[in-house]
């Protein structure tokens, strides 16, 4: 209480508003409605005085004779105020998983106070509404474009390499989830790796959480790419000196990447949880979610996929970082045109996805994409940008090598 006192004196002194300065951190009510006038910017003290207290304004002001006229000393306030708040909270939220431990899974309350203590040991529930604060965004965002420019890029974003991603979008940038749909078969996964190991080898950091193939096969696939070995020979090379000496240079390289491999999360919860732990850890560039249709978050498909879209995207807006998402297309979309076709289950994923992209064989004749395939013959695959919250539409056919899993 007297440090509140004492953070709300200082500021009426200075009479400047700190950027760092929001009522959670207060405790008493009197507090925060003083503190919720001060972010309006009445910091004036006889303004303040003529909704609340002048006596207890007065005091306050007494309090905060030490920090007057100092903002490093006044941010150190907020902060200590700040870890106060936050064990505070922490103890409620220990409190409230206790009383119902008799009354639900261990699981869930495990799930669900790994979640509360993540989103409140990092401010995740601050959101900055204030339009200078948006502006202050903007602004940031054009200062990261001029020195982009200056260093020789052409984006603002990281480049995935793929340019109907780089150039619609301006590359990968925070906050951003990015829809790949196809039928069964088409290539998501092994366009997903594509993109995953472009953004390794710029010494970005990469989570991958699959619910569909196990750990060992994803980097299977990933040496295979980045070695341009077969797939299949990246288990039998050992037999082969040359292929051997090949897979052991490619692993050599790989060991170097900030990569971090999922296959046990199911669970919406789950993912969230382990998409908020990891970037605690260290800013995540990118996190890949393959399929979104296997994640359990509901009691059917429809509500799975349409909640599974907004807590992802919610998260992401959180935590700054960007996210590619796999996601099915229904069978009943075959006939569709590409513009209306949404993820399977669900409209959700892609009125949540800031792009949606749709993934298809260029040739339709299902004899000519067999033939191509026993022939080793590099398969076209087309690539459409169907929705883009930036504005732009693309289309372009990209080329998969069937031996290695290499797209161009």
């Amino acid at each position: 209480m007297e440090l509140e006192k004492c953070v709300i004196g200082a500021i009426i002194q200075t009479n400047k508003v700190p950027n760092n300065l929001t009522t959670d951190i207060f405790f008493s009510e009197i507090n925060k409605k003083i503190v919720s006038e001060i972010i309006k910017g009445n910091v004036n003290y006889i303004i303040l005085s003529q909704q609340f207290d002048p006596v207890y304004l007065a005091n306050c002001i007494n309090v905060g004779m030490d920090m007057s006229f100092s903002e490093n000393i006044l941010d150190q306030g907020i902060e200590k105020l700040k870890e106060q708040a936050k064990k505070e909270n922490l103890k409620r939220l220990a409190h409230e998983s206790i009383m119902d431990l008799d009354k639900k899974d261990v699981r869930e309350i495990a799930s669900q106070l790994s979640l509360g203590a993540l989103e409140i040991s990092n401010d995740l529930s601050h959101e900055k509404t204030s339009l200078e604060s948006i502006l202050n965004e903007i602004t940031t965002k054009q200062e990261q474009y001029i020195e982009m420019v200056l260093l020789g890029e052409d984006t603002i974003g990281i480049k995935t390499d793929f340019s109907i991603i780089d150039n619609t979008v301006s590359g990968l940038r925070p906050s951003h989830m990015l829809v790949a749909s196809a039928y069964t078969s088409v290539g998501k996964t092994t366009f997903s790796l594509n993109v995953a190991k472009n953004i390794l080898n710029k010494g970005k950091r990469v989570v991958f959480i699959s619910l569909e193939m196990t750990k060992s096969d994803l980097l299977q696939k990933l040496i295979a790419m980045e070695g341009d070995i077969v797939i299949n020979n990246v288990v039998t090379c050992g037999s082969n000196n040359v292929q051997y000496e090949r897979y052991k240079n490619t692993v050599e390289k790989i060991k170097k990447w900030d990569l971090e491999i999922y296959s046990e999360k199911f669970h919406i919860d789950e993912i969230i949880m382990t998409m908020r732990s990891e970037e605690n850890k260290k800013h995540v560039d990118l996190f890949v979610i393959d399929y979104i249709q296997n994640i359990i978050a509901g009691k059917n498909e429809y509500e799975s996929m349409t909640k599974s879209s907004t807590e992802i995207q919610k998260t992401l807006s959180r935590i700054g970082s960007t996210c590619l998402v796999l996601s099915q297309i229904s069978n009943d979309d075959r006939k569709a045109s590409p513009m209306s076709i949404n993820g399977k289950g669900s409209g959700g994923i892609r009125a949540a996805g800031d792009m949606f992209i749709l993934l298809r064989h260029h040739d339709e004749d299902e004899n000519e994409i067999l033939r191509k395939l026993q022939s080793d013959e590099p398969i076209p695959i087309d690539i459409i940008v169907t929705k883009n919250r930036h504005g732009r539409l693309a289309f372009k056919t990209y080329y998969r090598n069937p031996l290695t899993g290499v797209m161009y």
